[in-house]
């Protein structure tokens, strides 16, 4: 039972962390639109915008936490607002499709189509295992410390509060700002998949797709993966402080 359990709460956790990432690249959508950006894909669409739909729960976070209102009822609200400019910004796409801009950048020349099979498997694999580590108890002191105890210390102060005892505290970092409301909407493993796994597959697909706007699909899956299998990529995705 305890492992039915268990496996009940992580599937939980990835369905949420699925709806937020929705509801970020729904919501970064309108701000795309609305700064009238250009980009040669759709994929390039969905990734910005979620950069930017990142943005707002940083910092929409950051101000109930400055203000002293840093209560799950306001996360919850805020996140309801985000939720419903989710949903008008993929209304708004599926009405209204973005302008591209077409950029000769060799990706129409032809391709190993083997290879480019098994770098994508390849990655698959990799975001799998990395998908398993974020979701397992921390190890190492940083996580435990800056990324899961003083988010909490806030969450539970209310807001902002001087942590004179903690020397790396003094000012709090904008992935603080994701915890706090990845903690108050599920807890600590939500934090781990949302700060640490979310953020460098995020940054994993930004140098797919520059290396393959500037040069091809083949290079852009060779740069994602030799980015993933970097000896600072491996440490820092188990924990929250990619």
């Amino acid at each position: 039972w305890t492992y039915f359990t268990e496996m009940l709460n992580s599937l939980n956790n990835l369905l949420t962390s699925f709806f937020i990432l929705s509801v970020s690249t729904g919501s970064g959508l309108l701000l795309y639109r609305w700064l009238k950006l250009k980009a040669s894909q759709i994929d390039e669409v969905l990734i910005i915008s979620a950069g930017f739909g990142f943005i707002f729960m940083i910092y929409g976070t950051a101000v109930f936490a400055f203000i002293g209102w840093l209560k799950p009822i306001s996360i919850w609200i805020f996140l309801g607002l985000l939720t419903i400019g989710s949903v008008i910004g993929f209304w708004q796409l599926k009405k209204q499709p973005f302008d591209y801009v077409i950029i000769d950048d060799g990706t129409s020349h032809a391709q190993d189509v083997n290879a480019v099979k098994w770098l994508w498997i390849g990655i698959g694999s990799i975001s799998i295992v990395y998908l398993l580590s974020a979701m397992v108890p921390p190890l190492d002191g940083d996580t435990l410390h800056s990324y899961l105890d003083v988010p909490r210390r806030y969450i539970h102060a209310g807001g902002i509060v001087r942590l004179p005892f903690e020397p790396h505290a003094s000012v709090p970092l904008n992935m603080q700002m994701l915890s706090i409301l990845s903690l108050i909407v599920r807890g600590d493993e939500l934090a781990q998949m949302l700060v640490g796994f979310t953020m460098i597959m995020g940054a994993t697909t930004m140098v797919y797709l520059l290396g393959r706007r500037y040069f091809s699909i083949e290079i852009g899956l060779w740069a994602a993966i030799i980015f993933l299998i970097s000896d600072v990529v491996e440490f820092l995705v188990q924990g929250t402080k990619v």
